[in-house]
């Protein structure tokens, strides 16, 4: 996505946004899921309890760059590699977070 603002051509490709939208899909289903298996009962460690913390961030996140996303003119690319970075980094800390 970044490297995209060095060059040009990889601008104008017809699905050129699609694999970041399938990221912010797939936050979305894991987001659903981790709200579903807590609506559930199970119980949880509480030293594991950030996880939530860190897939709501994930999913807030998604949604308010795309809800900006129409204003953001020619730093619409910058703002969502900076962004799929952003994510990126939550998920490789959550699922840290979770494995030790």
């Amino acid at each position: 996505m970044l490297i995209s603002l060095r060059f040009v051509d990889l601008k104008r490709k017809k699905y050129f946004f699609t694999p970041v939208y399938f990221g912010w899909l797939a936050i979305s289903v894991q987001s659903l899921l981790g709200i579903s298996l807590y609506m559930s009962g199970e119980k949880v460690d509480p030293s594991k309890g950030f996880h939530y913390f860190y897939g709501f961030i994930a999913i807030m996140t998604a949604g308010i760059i795309y809800s900006y996303s129409r204003t953001l003119g020619k730093k619409k690319i910058l703002i969502y590699g900076i962004s799929s970075l952003f994510l990126a980094g939550l998920g490789i800390r959550s699922t840290l977070l979770v494995l030790l």
